[in-house]
This record gives structure tokens, C-alpha cells and sequence, in this order.
């Protein structure tokens, strides 16, 4: 595989179903060498942009959407590359969506015009909400595990999302609050401005008593220092923290002042970057145990110890999480779309994604709501589910839903 850097950081009646299906006997995975290893790559190659914020606040975590990208490619390359092209590889053409919605913008209309078939990303959801509507505009199909709820709701045409949306993730984040065992509570909010935690948060406020919010605080990341907002917060002295920030050094930086400050107040927290390895370095095993995640982006749970087995070994990190798990099955799913359209041309691309009906395919069974992969008119993957993880033992463990579960919540650490 080859992997080339750019110089620059629907509507119901358009989705016409061909439904198809693969069988267990055609997802087996093969080995992967280490992504350092880089196949050559042909000059017919089938092109496929990964967009991420790779500098700046959010980079641990597109970061780690590449790598997921980079070993999923690997994998399909190793096995063959894409059979309906007669073997042609994948190849992805990276480029770093920064930390602000005008350089996601800029990146993305400079790596589409290299012509890819598809292209995954940005992750933050105003990242993906900004350069997604370059993707449209382009007429190219994009991938994406960003949460917020416009990604799908705008009547795009060439948007697919695979994870479950703000609403759906705000409500994960009450009943994650319901299993800390509390029937009545004084919550604390405090979060950054990205698009999708300020809607969970608006969704957070019509499902719980008004008078139980005691405390708000909202920031534009990057956060510099976190003595104001957790002094916002500790000062309102509340039972139960619910944490939305988006930044991994954001989060840390909270978490960090918590613990400074004495906070015990349990903490929820509501994105998905607050599963990722680096914590057990910036804030430590002991200050993270106990920490409850909610998030409408998959974690590796219950059906993906092999592919978290591989993550590791490719990367040497601790374990895979929900940014790397969100690359490596959007390649799949480009791949997938590919092997059925039989040719590399975005319009073939997209409309296998509109008919896509797969089943019994190993790498979706990472995912919580069945091993399917189908999209709704909208471009929503459908049977998504939220998934509610604890920080146990050093790493999170899938605790909901039951089908990718991995472990039980522990109320008293």
C-alpha cells in the first residue's frame, strides 16, 4: 500500500436498493505486516482519501484514524486487493484537516481534486460537517463515524455515516448516568463547542429535571488551562460530572484539575476520544478508573479481539479504540462498495453504498446492533447503537449493549 500526504493541511427516491450479501466464508481476515511495511502499489491503483485532523488539538485522535485506515488497506491489499478490479490495490491519500472547519474545508477540495472513488474522515464533527459539503459538491462518496446529527440531516446525497447520531448518543449518555445508581442528582455539564456535544447537550437539558443542572461550563478548544471550568464546576459541588469535551489534551487537562481539586463525583463522559490509550499516560490507570464513556462511535468489544489483536501488534499501543475502529471499518466499507460496484468511479461507488445490505461479514460484527451494513435513505447507518464503556483495570470495557458487551459495570471502585 501507498500512502501519499497532499501538500495541504438524499433524498429517499435517489437511493434505489440492490441489496447483496457476503457470508461468513468470504470475510475471513488475513495477516497484516506492520504499518511501517508499505506494499508497492501499481499505477492503476484505486484511489481513497483519509481526512483527519492530524496537527493540533485533535490529532491523538485523527491520528488514530489513520492508523485503522492504514491497516484495514493493508489487510486488502495482502489479500488480494480488490477482486471485482481484478486485484487493483487500494491506495490513500492523506490529508490533515487541522482543527478548524476552513482547513478541513481547504484539505478536502485539495485532496478530492487527485479524483479518489471515496473518502473517509474528519472525525470532529465540525471538521466533517464542513468538508463533507466539498464531497457533495464533488459528487464523491465520504464515510464517516462523526456523531453529529446534520451530517445525515441536510439531504446530502453523497454522505454515509456508521455511527449513531447526538440524540442517540445524548440518550446513551442518561442511561449511563442511571447506571452510576442515582435516582436524584445534582449534574454538572461542561464540554467544548463542537457541533455534536452541543446538541447532546441540549438533548441532555429536555431529559432531566431542570433543577438538577447545577452547573454549565462550554469552551472553544483548544483549552489552554482548565482552573476555570473545573472551578465552575467543583464550586456548584455536584454528584455527578458529565464531561463532553472532544480534544484528548482537553480532556486530560479536566481530568487532571478534577483529581487536583478532590473532585469523587462520578464522571460521564460523552465522546468517544475519551477511550483512547493516551490517557493512561497524561492522566494515569487510577485517575481514570472508574470513568464511564458513552459514545455513538464503536469501541472493540465483544467480536473484535482479533482486530484489536492486530491493532496492537501494528501499532504497539495499548489497545484499539473508537477513532481507530472507525478508520479501519470505513475502509471496509469503501471496499465493500468497490467489490460490488466492479468499477473504480465515485458514481458506481455510491451506488453500491445506497444498496448496500451486508450480512455476516466479519469486520461489522466489531459493531454493536448486528453484523450488517446497510444505510438508510439519509445515508444513516441503520440498527446503530450507542455503546456505554468503563474505564476498568487500566482500559475501557464495552459494559452496553449486551451484544458486544465485554465486562459488567462496577458501581463502587
Amino acid at each position: 500500500m501507498v500512502i501519499v500526504p497532499t501538500c495541504g493541511l438524499a433524498s429517499k427516491a435517489g437511493r434505489v436498493r440492490r441489496k447483496f450479501l457476503l457470508t461468513a466464508a468470504t470475510a475471513a481476515l488475513v495477516p497484516v505486516m506492520a504499518l511501517t511495511a508499505m506494499d508497492a502499489v501499481a499505477d492503476d491503483s484505486v484511489k481513497v482519501a483519509v481526512i483527519a485532523p492530524l496537527a493540533g488539538a485533535f490529532a491523538v485522535s485523527g491520528q488514530d484514524v489513520l492508523n485503522g485506515a492504514k491497516l484495514a488497506a493493508e489487510e486488502i491489499n495482502a489479500a488480494g486487493g480488490i477482486k471485482s478490479l481484478g486485484g487493483r490495490k487500494l491506495e490513500l491519500l492523506v490529508g490533515d484537516a487541522g482543527q478548524s472547519p476552513e482547513t478541513a474545508v481547504t484539505t478536502a477540495r485539495r485532496v478530492l481534486n487527485q479524483k479518489p472513488v471515496a473518502a473517509i474522515g474528519s472525525w470532529y464533527s465540525s471538521l466533517t460537517l464542513a468538508a463533507t459539503q466539498i464531497a457533495e459538491r464533488s459528487r464523491i462518496p465520504w464515510v464517516t463515524g462523526s456523531v453529529a446529527d446534520d451530517i445525515t440531516n441536510r439531504g446530502f446525497k453523497y454522505v454515509y455515516k456508521i455511527s449513531a447520531g447526538s440524540e442517540a448518543s445524548a440518550q446513551g449518555l442518561i442511561d449511563a448516568i442511571k447506571l452510576v445508581g442515582a435516582d436524584s442528582y445534582r449534574l454538572a455539564l461542561l464540554g467544548d463547542n463542537n457541533a455534536a456535544n452541543t446538541s447532546i447537550q441540549a438533548f441532555i437539558k429536555t431529559k432531566v429535571d431542570p433543577s438538577s443542572i447545577v452547573s454549565e461550563q462550554t469552551w472553544t478548544p483548544p483549552l489552554s488551562d482548565a482552573t476555570p471550568v473545573v472551578n465552575g464546576i467543583l464550586r456548584s459541588k455536584p454528584d455527578i460530572i458529565y464531561l463532553g469535551a472532544t480534544s484528548t489534551s482537553d480532556q486530560a487537562l479536566v481530568l487532571k484539575q478534577l483529581a487536583a481539586q478532590g473532585n469523587t463525583a462520578p464522571i460521564v463522559m460523552g465522546a468517544s476520544s475519551a477511550a483512547n490509550p493516551t490517557f493512561r499516560d497524561a492522566v494515569g490507570s487510577q485517575g481514570m478508573e472508574g470513568v464511564i464513556v458513552a459514545t455513538g462511535v464503536s469501541f472493540p468489544g465483544k467480536g473484535a479481539e482479533d482486530i484489536n489483536q492486530k491493532y496492537v501488534e501494528s501499532t504497539k499501543q495499548a489497545f484499539m479504540d473508537c477513532e481507530a475502529l472507525t478508520g479501519y471499518v470505513n475502509i471496509y466499507v469503501v471496499a465493500q462498495a468497490l467489490e460490488q460496484a466492479g468499477k473504480a468511479d465515485p458514481a458506481a461507488v455510491k451506488q453500491a453504498l445506497d444498496d448496500m445490505d451486508i450480512q455476516n461479514f466479519h469486520v461489522f460484527e466489531a459493531l454493536p446492533g448486528g453484523a450488517r451494513m446497510k444505510f438508510d435513505e439519509t445515508g444513516l447507518r441503520e440498527n446503530n447503537a450507542v455503546e456505554i464503556l468503563q474505564w476498568q483495570g487500566g482500559q475501557p470495557r464495552v459494559i452496553a449493549p449486551a451484544d458486544v458487551a465485554t465486562a459488567e459495570v462496577k458501581k463502587k471502585l
